[in-house]
């Protein structure tokens, strides 16, 4: 078993591998995880991409596979690691998933995004405009479980701090980080950490971390991003 958690890094395997996977990390060794956890909706990469609209965004994008036969069976399978490694769980599930999560444990408390300006009638989400998360075990009390942001669509995408990653559905970083400040973790794991979001926000803010991503392709948008962060004096966030 492993004792000592590599802080700071991405496992670039299965999460639910034995030997470096959750099955491998200590009872309760871990303060909080909070992931956008695949929605099972066949994420596909839209033709458009090509559009004149759209060339400033990177053309390389690649979906994950997002269509699971077994996928409540597969979520049941690493939420029971994740209930013994960890005091609290923050889960983003995509509001097609709330009957399940229902079924499989009853949340101890729900949090919504609003993305007033989101395009509209979606399978992840009620006309793509609210995002759901959930919450089990415990978590610190925030002072109001509603978000609202803007998405970077449209005129907005032109300055949007995802476009030119590979992931095709990066999280809102304000939105993210706005919520771990809420949350005041001592130390996160994210298992489907995606683009590294969660990385980034942990870094800034020098909380522990460590994450998991299957596909090793999302690397790239991982260590720029992480690279990116200027922790020095001459840096913002020194300053914060």
């Amino acid at each position: 078993m492993v004792i000592n958690i590599p802080w700071g890094t991405v496992q670039y395997i299965d999460c639910m591998n034995k030997e470096k996977g959750l099955p491998s990390l200590p009872d309760k060794s871990i303060d909080l995880c909070i992931t956008d956890i695949p929605f099972n909706v066949n994420i596909q990469i839209s033709s458009r991409k090509k559009d004149s609209k759209h060339r400033s965004i990177n053309l390389n994008k690649k979906a994950y596979d997002d269509n699971k036969t077994d996928y409540e069976d597969w979520c049941i399978s690493w939420f029971k690691q994740l209930e013994r490694i960890c005091n609290g769980i923050v889960l983003q599930i995509g509001e097609k998933n709330i009957p399940m999560w229902c079924n499989i444990k009853i949340p101890k408390g729900y949090a919504f995004c609003l993305k007033r300006n989101a395009r509209t009638l979606s399978p992840i989400a009620y006309k793509n405009m609210i995002a759901t998360l959930i919450f089990y075990g415990k978590t610190n009390r925030m002072n109001n479980n509603f978000f609202d942001y803007y998405v970077n669509s449209g005129f907005l995408r032109k300055n949007a701090r995802h476009k030119n990653l590979i992931h095709p559905c990066p999280l809102r970083y304000a939105f993210w980080e706005d919520l771990i400040l809420r949350l005041k973790p001592k130390s996160v794991i994210d298992p489907f950490i995606g683009s590294g979001t969660t990385a980034e926000v942990c870094k800034k803010l020098n909380i522990p971390w460590i994450g998991y991503e299957i596909n090793p392709i999302y690397k790239e948008d991982i260590e720029s991003r992480l690279n990116s962060i200027n922790l020095t004096k001459s840096g913002l966030r020194h300053w914060l």
